[in-house]
C-alpha cells in the first residue's frame, strides 16, 4: 500500500468487520435503521512526524485515523443491550484490525465508546483511533 492519507482512509473504510451491515466511504449525513451497524472512516491526522526506524535519519510517514462503528440509537432503558452489543462490536473491530495489521502497516489502535449525534439521532458508537506508518 502506498502510504498516503487517501490510501490509509480507504483501507480503514474497506475493513470487513463481522456484524457490520453497511460500510460507508465517508461519514454519512443520516442513517436508516436497516443500515445499522454501520462503519465509516474519518479524516486522518497527518503531519511531518516520522515513525522511528533502525536506520539513522530515515523514518516512515505516520498517519492517525479514526474508524467509527455506529450500532444503535442511544435510547433510554437499553443500556444493558447496548453495552453487550458494544463489547461484541469491539471484539469484531479488534479481530479485523489484527487480521489486517501487517498489510495496512498498522502500529496500534485504541477504542472508546461514546454517544454521538448523526443527523437527527444520537447513536451509540465505538471510535477506534488507528495509527499506521509506511
Amino acid at each position: 500500500m502506498t502510504y498516503t492519507a487517501k490510501a490509509f482512509v480507504q483501507a480503514l473504510g474497506n475493513l470487513t468487520i463481522s456484524g457490520v451491515t453497511t460500510a460507508f466511504d465517508e461519514p454519512p449525513r443520516q442513517l436508516n435503521a436497516v443500515e445499522l451497524p454501520a462503519s465509516f472512516p474519518r479524516l486522518p491526522e497527518a503531519d511531518n512526524t516520522l515513525a522511528a526506524t533502525f536506520i539513522p535519519g530515515v523514518g516512515l510517514r505516520q498517519i492517525v485515523g479514526e474508524l467509527v462503528v455506529i450500532f444503535g440509537p442511544y435510547v433510554q432503558g437499553m443500556q444493558a443491550a447496548n453495552f453487550s452489543s458494544s463489547l461484541d462490536i469491539l471484539d469484531a473491530i479488534h479481530a479485523a484490525l489484527t487480521t489486517s495489521a501487517a498489510s495496512l502497516g498498522l502500529d496500534g489502535w485504541e477504542m472508546r465508546g461514546n454517544a454521538e449525534q448523526l443527523g437527527d439521532t444520537v447513536y451509540w458508537v465505538l471510535v477506534t483511533r488507528v495509527t499506521g506508518s509506511g
